[in-house]
């Protein structure tokens, strides 16, 4: 666990995803859940009473799947945007049988409807602004990973965690994105709003502007390439048929290699599937 401002924590969880703590006397907030249980258990074993101050709130970032596997589990007041309500509904047809074919298990790239059901306490639209004491925790709407995705600001500590809108070196998730908007998103971060601020992917971490512009690189790459495709209406195949060109725009390690491919997989079925 590594502390990257004044009662603010980043960590690794079992399944790879880096998670925030927000951590002052007043209060406790999660960003995205440890995944699993005795991933609490190990923060709270790392830091003396990370656990037990009240509120204690649970900020889901978006609805890509390796998020929910236990946030229905998690003692917390869950937050997050009102779209993953719908987001987070059991699918049926392609998207489903693709899930189905992807794993048997419930892994971080590997899917299943039960995974996605969960049921936040707390929903916003646009903004949310907690406050632990004197400590403000920003909430922001952004939809260009995920229509339910966001972002969460800390203005006094200049710490921004903003989910999956940078990959680092790999793949991005598909099912929910909208490639123009997180485009803007990528350019918002690079702009004067942010300077000076640590920014925090769930993927790769405090990630720098040169990664900032190689995903807005990459990114404009997918949206090229899959653009013509779905404007002709082209079947779900020639869709699919794309992957191996997007994963060349990776260094992706062998080991990698079917994961990644299987959550370009799920990512382009489903967005077929809920665009058709």
């Amino acid at each position: 666990m590594q502390e990257i401002a004044p009662n603010v924590f980043i960590t690794t969880n079992s399944l790879g995803l880096i998670t925030g703590i927000i951590h002052p006397e007043e209060g406790l907030v999660l960003i995205d859940s440890p995944t699993r249980l005795d991933d609490l258990e190990s923060i709270g074993a790392k830091s003396t009473g990370i656990v037990k101050p009240s509120p204690r709130f649970l900020v889901i970032l978006d609805t890509n799947y390796d998020r929910l596997l236990s946030a229905k589990g998690m003692d917390f007041i869950i937050i997050a945007h009102v779209n993953s309500i719908s987001s987070t509904k059991p699918k049926s047809g392609v998207a489903k049988a693709s899930e189905d074919q992807t794993s048997s298990g419930d892994t971080p790239d590997s899917p299943n409807g039960s995974m996605r059901q969960f049921s936040p306490e707390i929903v916003f639209q646009t903004d949310l602004t907690i406050f632990l004491g004197t400590m403000e925790v920003r909430l922001e709407h952004h939809a260009g990973v995920n229509n339910a995705g966001i972002w969460v600001e800390l203005p006094q500590q200049r710490v921004l965690f903003v989910g999956d809108a940078v990959m680092g070196d790999e793949p991005p998730f598909l099912a929910y994105f909208d490639a123009d908007t997180w485009l803007t998103d990528l350019e918002l971060l690079a702009s004067e709003r942010f300077q000076g601020y640590q920014i925090i992917s769930s993927r790769c971490g405090i990630v720098s502007q040169e990664q900032i512009d190689a995903m807005h690189e990459r990114l404009t790459y997918i949206r090229d390439t899959l653009k013509p495709l779905l404007e002709s209406k082209a079947s779900l195949d020639e869709l699919l048929n794309t992957i191996p060109q997007i994963m060349e725009y990776y260094n992706v390690p062998p080991l990698l290699h079917d994961l990644y491919y299987n959550r370009l997989r799920w990512g382009l079925t489903t967005y077929y599937e809920t665009h058709r």
